[in-house]
């Protein structure tokens, strides 16, 4: 499978995508801290069986060449990408591990920002949820 690539100020977003690009429902896989677009490429593969999937690469992860690497920021690569494939946010799951749900936390609250509010938000072993969280457990 080739990776698709996505020019944007700073660089190039490389992402794969699973699926048919106008399924009803879109599914964003974002990879943690030390992995890349790879690590989910077996379950990419699988949920394309039903829903258009998107994995981006995150910059200084893989081969991505953007120059963002603030954590608190990363979404910010995220979005043009998602209105250049014809995402929705209304039909779209948001789903992070580890760093990545910190990534797709921000995405989240960013698209609620602009009156768009994502079908689904999913953390998996999140990173930056406070320490708060972390006392409760």
């Amino acid at each position: 499978m080739e990776a698709e690539r996505f020019e944007v100020a700073g660089g190039t977003l490389v992402y794969d995508t699973f699926g048919k690009p106008d399924a009803a429902r879109a599914v964003l896989l974002i990879h943690g801290f030390a992995g890349d677009r790879l690590s989910w490429l077996d379950v990419g593969a699988r949920l394309g069986e039903r829903h258009f999937v998107i994995v981006p690469g995150l910059p200084a992860h893989g081969d991505t060449t953007l120059e963002e690497d603030d954590v608190e920021r990363l979404h910010l690569v995220l979005q043009p990408l998602l209105e250049e494939l014809g995402v929705a946010a209304e039909g779209l799951d948001i789903v992070g591990i580890s760093m990545g749900g910190i990534v797709a936390t921000r995405l989240a609250e960013a698209l609620l920002a602009r009156g768009r509010t994502p079908r689904s938000l999913t953390l998996i072993a999140s990173a930056g949820l406070g320490l708060e969280c972390n006392q409760a457990a």
